[in-house]
């Protein structure tokens, strides 16, 4: 599986960060209907492994948690390669947005 790597920005703790975060996955479906399915999640200390469908694309990724910034490490799958740049464009602009 192709890989994307991120690393976002953000004037908050870790804690309040991680809160934010949670609070959408707890929310994706209501907010994205349609477009994200089989959402899965789960926390380890910073860390957030998660998997979903979108548009019938598998994605995987891992969220670390910092002061300062997030960290975004997933995987796409091979037919998904042209549209790799976008997957990571609409993370990392969702999560700017999540954590402005």
């Amino acid at each position: 599986m192709p890989a994307f790597k991120t690393s976002v920005p953000h004037g908050l703790s870790a804690d309040e960060a991680k809160q934010r975060v949670d609070a959408l996955m707890q929310t994706i479906d209501k907010k994205y209907p349609g477009m994200v399915n089989n959402l899965t999640s789960q926390w380890n200390d910073n860390r957030l492994s998660l998997a979903f469908t979108v548009y019938g694309f598998d994605i995987k990724s891992d969220l670390v948690v910092e002061d300062q910034r997030v960290d975004i490490d997933g995987k796409i799958p091979l037919a998904a390669l042209p549209f790799k740049g976008k997957v990571q464009e609409t993370i990392s602009t969702k999560l700017q947005e999540l954590l402005a």
